[in-house]
């Protein structure tokens, strides 16, 4: 009797905890994406700070289509869309 409960508050409840799990996942990536688009977005700006002559370069020999200032760019916006989504999926209190 207890267990067929548990077993269909479960199924009910699985739908709901889905959602939730979801949204923890997609807060997480949120987080991250803020963080580590803030950090290169940090990186171009002191590049171009320190050595302005770098900018027009490559980001690495690995990526030659890249530059340092496209990837400033590329971050900050990273950067803005990791904190939207990580501002929507924050809890209410």
């Amino acid at each position: 009797m207890i267990k067929e409960r548990l077993i269909s508050r479960s199924i009910v409840k699985h739908g709901v905890m889905l959602i939730i799990n979801r949204l923890i996942v997609l807060k997480i990536f949120g987080q991250a994406a803020f963080l580590f688009g803030l950090l290169g977005w940090f990186y171009g700006v002191l590049v171009q700070l320190i050595h302005p002559e770098f900018l027009a370069t490559t980001l690495s020999h690995l990526i030659p289509w890249i530059r340092v200032d496209t990837f400033t760019m590329v971050s900050f916006v990273i950067a803005l869309f990791g904190f939207i989504v990580w501002r929507f999926t924050k809890e209410q209190q």
